[in-house]
């Protein structure tokens, strides 16, 4: 254009004459520039919506108004697998399956009535495949109204049908299930109103669908109110929550109800939500199981048991159980007679824990033999260990259960103890007695043979002198006639059968008498312990007698510790009441004083321990002893009113216990008469000895005797002592037992320096014991530990004026 603008113009030319181009052209323009725009527009949209139908994720297809295709995009290359090369000018029938003609006709017919048609259908691919497919159908007019094309939009719902297929079956499977299961069943919606019930249900309650779908809501009801479970309810529409119960439901209260029992029900409901994608509560199921019987049961178990616990825990036998050899129940008797507390204490342990070991052997040899199916006595007898280590005997008796699904020894215990004791203390008390009345008369027939034997030959030995005829034979008669009638004095000691004055005796004083005597008297392994009441009271007894008792005692001890030890004293006030003596025959109610005498020694079996107070029955060597030590100490207990137990066990020692009867007295008890003349010289005396009380107390009744007195506490000193003034010395007094250097050793080098040294041997040991190698060495004399100051004054004159 003249301003220099462009246009678009339609340019077109012909000859003014046709044919002739020489006679001129005649040209004519048309402006066409808004055409043109208008086309350029056009063109623009058709981009445009071509761009949109490829960019669409479903399958387009465009028919022209003959039904040919003339567009797909790509998303309908990619679903069927033809290009738009092999499809545009085809009608595409061939990919509409039979099954699905119908439905495609009418769907058509509908879209050429100008429809908007949307159905579900089926169309083959390329490979013959069937796609499960959406159609949404449309149709395309001019401006005239006239039909110029038609658009249909596949959208592929394969993966969908898919899913509301399992979905379908899921929901089948889940309803069968439901429907079938033996549970009674309720499904609720959020609001707690039942939507559904299952047959078993249904049948639980024989009710009909009708009948409470939609009519009963689990939030209203009045029974779960009443019980107490409402909260638990409420908790699983709430918050989620699980709730868990036992309802007992009152059949006069339900409806259409014909039930097994006849005023109730008890089930056990479990309430549990179901919730969606969103973890929102769309639904509730309440599941239901009648334990109604079960329930009968447990409480008729449970009373049977609350029955059997009372009698098993109230009875006063003791209950145990074992399983595996191992206490797996014991009731309260049991720990009652074993003396724990707590079951605690005993189950888990072994069962021979709990016995004696000679009766654990037992135990086990019973469970070999039934192990092996060999019969097994049910009946047997055991010794038990207590908590504080005292024994007690048991009768047993039982059988094999099934306790908590293993088998299991059932045992029933009964303490025999006392029982067994009261039976041995009468069987004792009559063969003591028995003993005793036979004891006494031989005893007493014995006397009076004996007074004919002694009487004649003390006259005999009368009209006899020293060194005549027959006078030696003589006195072995008298002798022994005189060691019979020692005899004869036990056996009526034993048999109660002699007469003693007594008098009022403390206890205490003997004892202590005693014991300065058995601290010269027995070995220095063995110490003597004194545990003495200051309170004692007095009791009415012969003082010899009592003597006699510690004195047997003391030695029957002594012999029991052969390798030292301890001998304890130990005195007490005492009462015995009814209750004890109703369990020891020979105890009689009253006051006592008690002494209690106790070694470590060797100890006792029982079998020893039922013979001890028999007359001759002994257990030491033939020759060592008459047997007849503590069948005297019986024998002056029982003459005293008394009584006398004696507990021991091998290799723990021994105790006896001895019970005098008390007495109350004002009277200045009498004490021994001293002897007090005594013989003495003027000769030079070595004492040797390694107690220093004794040294010294024996040099000082030495020198007021007039004797002069030179000491030595062991055989070294001895020996520089002799040596330097032995000259001067008439005789030496040698303890056996010392230090560094003993008696014997001492007194062989003595005799060495000088075999005619006059020595006189003390020592605890008797004379035919360890001191009898010591006399035979060359000793002139011996005397024993304790010694009376006129038999060791005595014996010094016979050993000094002996030429």
């Amino acid at each position: 254009c003249k301003n220099g603008s462009v246009i678009d113009i339609l340019l077109s030319s012909s000859a003014i004459v046709p044919g002739d181009l020489s006679r001129g052209v005649v040209f004519s323009a048309i402006d066409i520039s808004e055409r043109k725009q208008g086309e350029t527009v056009l063109r623009d949209r058709e981009s445009h919506l071509r761009s949109l139908m490829e960019t669409i994720p479903d399958a387009l297809v465009i028919y022209d108004d003959l039904g040919k295709v003339t567009f797909v995009n790509r998303a309908f290359e990619e679903l069927y697998g033809w290009s738009m090369e092999e499809l545009t000018g085809k009608p595409l029938i061939n990919f509409v399956p039979p099954s699905e003609e119908a439905v495609t006709t009418q769907s058509w017919e509908r879209t050429l009535r100008g429809d908007k048609v949307l159905f579900e259908t089926q169309r083959l691919n390329k490979k013959g495949q069937a796609l499960d497919l959406q159609l949404s159908t449309a149709i395309m007019r001019n401006v005239d109204g006239k039909h110029t094309a038609s658009i249909v939009i596949h959208r592929d719902i394969t993966d969908r049908k898919r899913a509301q297929e399992a979905l379908r079956a899921s929901e089948s499977f889940l309803d069968s299930v439901i429907e079938q299961s033996p549970y009674p069943m309720w499904i609720s919606d959020h609001h707690g109103t039942l939507i559904r019930a299952n047959k078993a249900l249904r049948d639980l309650f024989q009710i009909l669908d009708e009948d409470i779908v939609e009519k009963y809501n689990i939030l209203n009801d009045n029974i779960v109110e009443e019980q107490g479970f409402m909260p638990l309810i409420e908790s699983v529409f709430e918050r989620g929550d699980t709730a868990r119960f036992e309802l007992k439901y009152d059949t006069s209260r339900l409806k259409n109800v014909a039930l097994r029992h006849s005023t109730f029900v008890i089930l056990e409901v479990t309430v549990f939500p179901i919730t969606d994608s969103d973890n929102k509560i769309t639904n509730a199921v309440i599941q239901h199981m009648d334990i109604t019987e079960r329930k009968l049961a447990e409480e008729a178990l449970s009373e049977s048991e609350e029955r059997m616990r009372l009698l098993i825990e109230s009875a006063p036998i003791a209950i145990r159980i074992a399983t595996q050899g191992r206490y797996s129940y014991v009731n309260p008797a049991f720990l009652d007679m074993f003396g724990y507390d707590c079951s605690d204490e005993i189950e888990g342990l072994p069962v021979e824990a709990l016995y004696v070991e000679e009766d654990k052997r037992l135990i086990t040899e019973r469970n070999i033999n039934r192990a092996m199916g060999l019969d097994v006595d049910p009946h047997y007898r055991v010794t038990g260990i207590r908590k504080d280590g005292t024994h007690i005997e048991l009768d047993a008796w039982g059988s094999e259960i099934s306790y908590q699904g293993q088998r299991s020894t059932l045992r029933f215990l009964i303490d025999v103890t006392e029982a067994n004791s009261l039976r041995a203390q009468l069987l004792q008390a009559q063969k003591m007695e028995a003993v005793g009345t036979l004891a006494g008369g031989i005893a007493h027939d014995f006397n009076n043979l004996l007074q004919a034997i002694l009487g004649y030959s003390e006259f005999m030995l009368q009209h006899k002198k020293e060194g005549e005829s027959d006078y030696n034979n003589l006195h072995k008669i008298y002798d022994a006639g005189q060691r019979g009638a020692d005899l004869v004095k036990s056996l009526m000691t034993f048999s109660q059968k002699v007469e003693t004055r007594h008098v009022p005796v403390n206890l205490n004083q003997e004892i202590t008498q005693l014991q300065d005597l058995l601290s010269r008297t027995i070995p220095k392994t063995i110490k003597v312990d004194l545990h003495l009441s200051d309170d004692l009271e007095s009791i009415n007894a012969g003082r010899s007698q009592i003597g006699q008792v510690l004195m047997n005692l003391a030695v029957n001890a002594r012999d029991a510790m052969p390798d030292g030890g301890t001998l304890i004293f130990e005195t007490a006030n005492v009462r015995l009441d009814k209750e004890y003596c109703s369990s020891h025959l020979e105890a009689m109610p009253g006051n006592y004083v008690l002494l209690t005498f106790s070694d470590t020694g060797q100890g006792m079996n029982r079998k020893t321990l039922s013979h001890i107070f028999e007359p001759f029955y002994t257990t030491k060597e033939t020759g060592k002893g008459t047997g007849l030590g503590l069948a005297t100490v019986y024998g002056i207990v029982k003459q005293h009113s008394g009584y006398i137990t004696c507990y021991s066990e091998p290799g723990h020692g021994t105790t006896f216990k001895i019970y005098l009867p008390a007495i109350h007295t004002s009277k200045e008890l009498e004490t021994p008469i001293s002897e007090t003349t005594i013989l003495g010289g003027t000769e030079t005396v070595l004492l040797v000895d390694d107690d220093d009380d004794i040294r010294d107390l024996v040099a000082t009744l030495l020198i007021e005797s007039g004797y002069k007195v030179i000491t030595a506490g062991n055989g070294k000193e001895a020996l520089e002592a002799y040596q330097m003034a032995r000259e001067s010395l008439s005789l030496i007094i040698l303890d056996l037992i010392m230090p560094e250097m003993d008696g014997r050793q001492c007194l062989a080098k003595i005799l060495r320096i000088d075999p005619k040294a006059k020595i006189i041997i003390a020592s605890g040991y008797s004379e035919n014991g360890p001191a009898s190698s010591a006399i035979a060495s060359g000793a002139k004399g011996f005397v024993q530990k304790p010694y009376k100051m006129r038999q060791l004054l005595t014996m010094i004159r016979e050993v000094l004026d002996k030429d």
